[in-house]
């Protein structure tokens, strides 16, 4: 049986991801939950794929998990998938006596609205909304924020429906394989890439964006991120939208862009 990493513990959204990726593909795997997103990458191998979370709605792209990308040279992209993600808050007691607010870092910024309204209220902010939740069984004088496919009403002596900034909130997937294989059949694919410069000069950046445009290819998305080995130095991720008879058209691109710069191209993949 294949074989699913995903970052745990359970009733996370990753978790989630996963169930929805098997229940489309009509698939059975085994969820492997670990405690870092490092060993998500670490991982994957022949039978073993992995689900990340990469962009959010609020937050844009998780910065740490796109340098993880660089770190494992041999992982691709295969597909992608959304999910929609939205919050609750729950409580031991009324707002004016909680003393502790448990919060998972990454849903602290999808719920920056509610949360200033509370910002007399000490947070302790966790590694998984799953931690938020057990912590706040073990803290009567606490309250939590949880995910709303946790949340059922009746569940907390109080509770505040629907906290999360915006109602269309979605966190974006990336599925990661060990295989660099294109599932073709698709109209519509993206392609993602990561260009690092062996010479920084003037124009550099605009070469990059006039190679596609000239071609009439989209590019979706541009994040800098340091190479962490000089100040001023930095990788481009770039991902852009194509169709799959463009996809060797943008290879050859690519090829001649390789000349003054080194490309990786992280993966082809439809949505």
């Amino acid at each position: 049986m294949k074989k699913i990493a995903i970052l745990g513990p359970k009733n996370t959204y990753s978790e989630v991801a996963a169930k929805a990726y098997q229940q489309h593909l009509n698939i059975a795997c085994e969820l492997v939950y670990q405690k870092r997103i490092g060993d998500v990458f670490q991982a994957i191998s022949k039978d073993t794929i992995g689900i990340i979370p990469i962009e959010n709605t609020l937050e844009g792209y998780v910065q740490q998990h796109l340098d993880y990308m660089l770190d494992y040279p041999n992982l691709w992209i295969s597909s992608e998938l959304r999910l929609h993600v939205s919050f609750s808050c729950i409580s031991h007691c009324t707002l004016n006596e909680i003393e502790t607010l448990y919060v998972q870092y990454a849903t602290k910024n999808q719920c920056s609205r509610f949360l200033s309204s509370m910002d007399d209220k000490p947070l302790v902010i966790t590694d998984s909304n799953t931690q938020s939740y057990e912590s706040y069984l073990n803290d009567p004088k606490s309250a939590t924020i949880i995910p709303n496919h946790i949340y059922h009403p009746g569940m907390a002596p109080f509770e505040i429906e629907d906290v999360t900034d915006e109602t269309q909130n979605e966190t974006r997937f990336f599925v990661i394989q060990s295989d660099k294989t294109i599932h073709e059949g698709f109209e519509n694919y993206k392609m993602a890439m990561v260009f690092t410069p062996t010479i920084d000069r003037p124009g550099l950046l605009l070469s990059i964006i006039e190679a596609f445009s000239s071609a009439g290819i989209n590019l979706i998305s541009i994040m800098s991120r340091p190479t962490k080995r000089e100040i001023g130095t930095y990788h481009f991720f770039i991902e852009l939208e194509c169709l799959e008879s463009q996809i060797a058209f943008i290879e050859n691109i690519l090829a001649r862009l390789s000349n003054t710069m080194k490309i990786r191209l992280l993966g082809v993949f439809h949505s």
